[in-house]
């Protein structure tokens, strides 16, 4: 089967030159071990897309051949350096197979997360989002739910969870907005991830040249051309992986509530309930 050739319009082919230069950029800073993390998984990942798959084994069999085989070469080339011996490598495979299951969870999150995000931006840009948003109609039992859950959250903010909350709590109105819209919500939690933390730097920055204080925190972000684009990066990939959460578990729980029983199922004719 021969692979089908990429056929890029010249703004696809700008954003992939400039991809690959943001690429570069992050190897330099200190998010290059999310970068490398994230770009062991391409490889697998666009070959069985290419070849008309999801892309999900791919990226887990490409993180999974990175991650194992580097641990190895390493392990075999320190025997024929010297420094190890066979037994020495032996004792490897414990850590050897600790690497195998951590690449096969990340491998598998990553390019879930990467395959919904694609198919996100595709369906909006196929469906027609409704001009004006639809109103939200709850339940008394609905109400109580949401009242209840906002008590909780509350109640969180006075804990250590305070840092959870806020991390998630970043990424749910650009969700909430986006599905009010008729879209999947993961590309909107993913923008608001990346503009919460982006426009709290840029306050920092702001607030720190006006005032000449020199603070100890815009001290501690570095210059802002550098760590504006990390944390907006950060919040990118973050807000993706959120998202994707939230919209399977919003899927699977609306499939569980429209389920129906067989009508002509025994066991359930011969229910006593």
């Amino acid at each position: 089967m021969r692979l089908p050739r990429f056929q890029l319009t010249p703004w696809q082919s700008m954003g992939l030159i400039i991809a690959c230069a943001l690429f570069v950029v992050l190897l330099l800073s200190p998010l290059g071990p999310l970068a490398v993390a994230i770009a062991i998984i391409l490889p697998g990942f666009v070959i069985e897309r290419t070849r008309g798959g999801t892309g999900i084994i791919g990226g887990t069999v490409s993180t999974i051949l990175f991650v194992v085989g580097f641990a190895i070469a390493a392990g075999v080339g320190s025997i024929f350096a010297g420094p190890s011996t066979r037994e020495d490598f032996l004792e490897w495979f414990p850590t050897i197979y600790l690497l195998f299951v951590v690449a096969l969870l990340w491998g598998g999150a990553a390019s879930m997360t990467l395959y919904w995000v694609i198919k996100a931006w595709g369906e909006r840009g196929r469906k027609t989002p409704s001009v004006e948003p639809r109103r939200l109609q709850y339940t008394l039992r609905q109400l109580m739910v949401l009242i209840l859950t906002c008590a909780i959250v509350f109640a969180l903010l006075t804990t250590p969870a305070i840092v959870l909350v806020v991390t998630i709590g970043i990424v749910l109105p650009g969700f909430a907005i986006d599905r009010m819209r008729g879209h999947s919500g993961v590309v909107g939690g993913m923008l608001s991830a990346a503009i919460a933390p982006m426009g709290l730097g840029i306050a920092i920055y702001i607030y720190d040249f006006f005032t000449a204080t020199n603070s100890i925190l815009a001290d501690y972000l570095g210059p802002p051309a550098v760590t504006l684009p990390m944390i907006g990066f950060a919040g990118l990939a973050w807000g993706a992986l959120v998202s994707t959460v939230l919209d399977v578990s919003i899927r699977v729980a609306k499939s569980y509530s429209d389920a129906k029983p067989l009508l002509d199922d025994p066991a359930t004719e011969s229910s006593t309930f």
